[in-house]
């Protein structure tokens, strides 16, 4: 059944401007047209959307959101069911335009951004599942999944590859929080971020003892992080690189097949 829609009284954002004094015509849930309100009669529509005076504009896409964290887990002790963590944030970002929201979840080796309930794998498991289901009920907005890499996550690699070939992650990024390079190039910026994380493997080892820990730890190799990019690839999946902050490793990273620099430095 076709149902056509007019939404009048409204500023129009368009790429180019804003427009007034105009109707957004909808088939269904397709924009099919923008006509002048003078010359358009607003009977022959099945629904009529009265905007007074807002502006209406495409729902905005957020790719990189770390807010779930916050939700589900608003202290350290407390942890919330995650479908009303999920029913929450919509009910915020509807709000602000935000219609499709990609929920960065980080897979950690360390706990030295501090420990999260998110970050363990089986409640990212649990999480993908459900973001993944969430569609076949009501809900106001859409969900995504980022799966942020650390490169030294070793179990990484197993874990992503089935995501991947299952399509229950929707965006994958290569992470490397190594102090020396990429965001953390000044290691006093890194010292007072994971003091202020208050982590546990910090207060453990010392913070020298952390960065003899990094001088000495294993990583993923090119080879793994380019099979996780080409499968990425053969399922419609983008893959991002993190904090790039030299040529070199643009180069790098495009040689793994990557395609988006994220957060560029």
């Amino acid at each position: 059944m076709t149902m056509k829609t007019a939404i009048y009284n409204g500023k129009l954002i368009t790429p180019a401007e804003v427009l007034e004094n105009k109707v957004l015509v909808l088939e269904n849930d397709r924009i099919i047209d923008i006509l002048a309100e003078d010359v358009i009669d607003l009977g022959q529509y099945d629904e009529k959307i009265d905007a007074h005076g807002r502006y209406v504009c495409p729902g905005f896409i957020d790719t990189h959101s770390d807010k779930i964290e916050q939700i589900i887990q608003p202290r350290p002790t407390s942890v919330m069911d995650f479908e009303m963590g999920l029913k929450e944030i919509e009910r915020q970002l509807i709000n602000q335009g935000i219609t499709t929201i990609y929920h960065s979840i980080s897979l950690y080796q360390d706990d030295y951004f501090g420990a999260s309930e998110l970050r363990y794998k089986k409640n990212v498991l649990k999480l993908a599942e459900l973001i993944n289901n969430i569609h076949e009920r009501h809900h106001l907005i859409h969900h995504r999944l980022h799966l942020r890499i650390e490169i030294d996550n070793l179990e990484a690699f197993d874990i992503v590859s089935k995501m991947l070939r299952e399509k229950t992650v929707h965006e994958i990024s290569f992470m490397d929080h190594t102090p020396g390079q990429g965001q953390y190039r000044n290691i006093e910026t890194y010292r007072k971020t994971i003091t202020a994380y208050h982590g546990e493997t910090v207060t453990t080892l010392g913070f020298e003892g952390v960065l003899e820990h990094h001088k000495n730890k294993r990583t993923l190799s090119f080879e793994q992080l380019h099979e996780l990019a080409e499968l990425a690839r053969a399922n419609g999946i983008p893959a991002a690189s993190h904090d790039d902050d030299t040529a070199a490793k643009l180069q790098v990273n495009k040689e793994l097949g990557v395609a988006i620099s994220e957060f560029p430095i």
